[in-house]
């Protein structure tokens, strides 16, 4: 075994022939010693490889997700993605479930008109806009990335994101908890202020991703940053129309499932 990484060995994963550092038939590291013993543990792995990813671009947001796009053994983007997807609707669905418990209907929008973007939109935008970005950026900007490296890249940046969402949420919900337990509003009041301001931060959030989405996508398309801005934000505002039709036929259906409910 050279310093490069295994060589001449069957992947753990899914037994083929692989070298290098990472198998080229499923993308699972072939090494890594303790950490990555621990990361092939059942059930427990894959969360702990997900946390290690997830710091690494925490601490370097551009260069990591880079890193991994350019590696072509590197095939874990996708697992990635669905453990950033579960955590957020878990977290969704876990308030959700408090809210029935309380007797409130997590679809009114009256009580939910904050999850109802980030649940029934959010998911499905992110969807639509990988897409759209895709066929914008290969229409309009630089080098010929290919559909594997935007995926790989879209995937990646996704996965991340969504838990920060979510853990912005919390963090949302948590100051709201501690100004009232200190007393230093109603309970009335709090809800009010948080909603009003709740949108301008999340706003704030969003124009942080769509940077960050940019500078990435301007690195692995080679595109000027002022073209990869543009071009992000010409995918987002154009997957809003079939992310409407999404919408309507999930509203529909929602109220549909609660009228069935309702009549038994």
């Amino acid at each position: 075994m050279g310093e490069g990484g295994a060589q001449g060995i069957n992947c753990k994963t899914c037994g083929q022939p692989a070298s290098g550092k990472y198998c080229s038939g499923c993308g699972a590291a072939l090494v890594g010693g303790r950490m990555q013993f621990v990361e092939d543990l059942p059930v427990l792995g894959e969360p702990i490889a997900f946390v290690r990813t997830f710091s690494k671009i925490l601490r370097s947001p551009i260069e990591e997700p880079i890193r991994l796009v350019e590696t072509p053994e590197y095939r874990g983007h996708f697992r990635f993605l669905m453990i950033g997807v579960g955590v957020f609707a878990a977290f969704v669905l876990l308030v959700f479930a408090s809210m029935r418990q309380e007797g409130k209907q997590p679809y009114d929008p009256s009580q939910a008109t904050l999850f109802d973007n980030y649940l029934y939109n959010l998911l499905i935008n992110y969807t639509i806009g990988a897409v759209i970005a895709y066929a914008l950026f290969r229409l309009f900007g630089g080098r010929n990335a290919g559909v594997q490296k935007h995926a790989k890249l879209w995937s990646i940046l996704t996965g991340f994101y969504l838990p920060l969402q979510m853990l912005l949420l919390v963090v949302i919900a948590v100051a709201g908890l501690v100004l009232i337990q200190l007393n230093i509003g109603t309970q009335a009041g709090v809800n009010a202020v948080f909603t009003q301001s709740s949108p301008y931060i999340f706003v704030a959030f969003n124009i942080v991703m769509a940077l960050h989405f940019a500078l990435a996508h301007a690195r692995v398309w080679q595109a000027p940053f002022w073209k990869s801005l543009l071009l992000i934000i010409a995918a987002v505002l154009l997957a809003q129309y079939p992310m409407y039709l999404f919408q309507y036929a999930f509203g529909y259906l929602m109220g549909l499932w609660q009228g069935l409910g309702a009549a038994g």
